[in-house]
């Protein structure tokens, strides 16, 4: 009924502006990094205890991070791709919407989700599998690659929505690649 009545609304959409994207995207990580950090403490017992893993490596390390990556792409795959909107949209009062204005679907929801959550995350996998996330961990704090492998992820994220212009509706890469737009 409310895709029936959509074109008769007296207010249109609008494309979503790039601040309340941020905002949500804050509400999102929050929601994300509390999820990870329970996971985190029932894996290793304590917060320090997993802090000392994600210094030394290892196996379970490894398995904790891939669980939070999939927990991440699946948070938000499948709350955009059925309902159009993660916890932090909709808080926001945004959607993510197909052409034909309705939720983009798992399909496509899997896609953005997978640009969006995954490419700011390669290098640091690239680290974890490649060097095991050794030279990470420096003796006095973190290391200058360690640090350069933290801001590479606000990078690449901040590059994902370098196409965003108002002509377009603020489209990031992951928009225009899935061609849904948020509203």
């Amino acid at each position: 009924l409310t895709r029936a009545l959509a074109p008769y609304r007296t207010e249109a959409p609008t494309p979503a502006t790039l601040g309340l994207r941020f905002l949500a995207a804050i509400v999102d990580s929050l929601i994300l990094t509390m999820a990870g950090l329970i996971i985190q403490f029932l894996v290793f017992g304590s917060f320090t205890n997993a802090a000392d893993s994600m210094l030394t490596g290892g196996p379970r390390t490894f398995v904790v991070m891939a669980v939070g990556f999939v927990i991440g792409i699946l948070y938000f795959a499948v709350q955009e791709g059925v309902w159009g909107a993660t916890l932090g949209k909709r808080i926001c009062r945004l959607r993510v919407v197909a052409p034909d204005k309705s939720a983009p679907g798992i399909g496509l929801g899997l896609v953005r989700a997978l640009i969006y959550h995954g490419v700011p995350a390669v290098p640091s996998w690239i680290v974890l599998i490649f060097f095991k996330g050794n030279f990470l961990a420096g003796t006095t704090g973190p290391s200058a690659v360690s640090t350069l492998i933290g801001l590479s992820y606000y990078a690449l994220v901040a590059l994902l929505f370098c196409t965003a212009r108002r002509r377009n509706g603020f489209a990031a890469v992951h928009d225009l690649i899935t061609d849904t737009r948020v509203i």
